[in-house]
């Protein structure tokens, strides 16, 4: 009998580590510290990041650049926000999350943006069901040029 439950545990630990593998057919999914590079410009996690997968989706609008990392704190998510100046320089700027976080809804998984509007899907978030998902809307202040979310579809 002892045999048996050792089997289960292990079958049980084998699910549990494939299902928190990221989505297969991402070429980055082997690089434990992704960055987002620009010409010389190189903004690198710190090590507390190791599992958010930061940078496996990536974005350019204008002088923003935007790093999905849809595997932070247990695959809740965010996406991280980045300004390039005419110097060269690249800044953190700030840190999006929803503002109704949950536990394994992917959020940043997917994402857009066209001028002052970010577009951040959230694909396993149970609007109408299980994995039903959703998608938040954030803005761009004019003042502050940080970014509030508005709404969710």
């Amino acid at each position: 009998m002892g045999g048996k439950t050792f089997s289960v545990c292990v079958l049980l630990f084998l699910a549990i580590v494939v299902s928190a593998q990221p989505p297969p057919g991402d070429k980055f999914k082997s690089c434990p510290y992704p960055v987002i590079t620009k010409q010389r410009n190189i903004v690198a996690p710190s090590p507390r990041l190791r599992r958010s997968f930061l940078g496996q989706r990536v974005l350019e609008d204008g002088n923003f650049l935007f790093g999905g990392e849809f595997g932070r704190r247990n695959w809740t998510g965010a996406v991280e926000v980045y300004q390039r100046f005419q110097s060269g320089a690249v800044a953190h700027r700030q840190t999006l999350i929803p503002k109704d976080p949950r536990t394994l809804s992917y959020f940043g998984l997917s994402f857009d943006s066209r001028g002052q509007f970010l577009l951040v899907g959230c694909p396993f978030w149970p609007t109408f069901g299980p994995r039903s998902g959703a998608a938040y809307l954030f803005r761009r202040s004019a003042e502050t040029r940080m970014y509030e979310q508005r709404g969710k579809l």
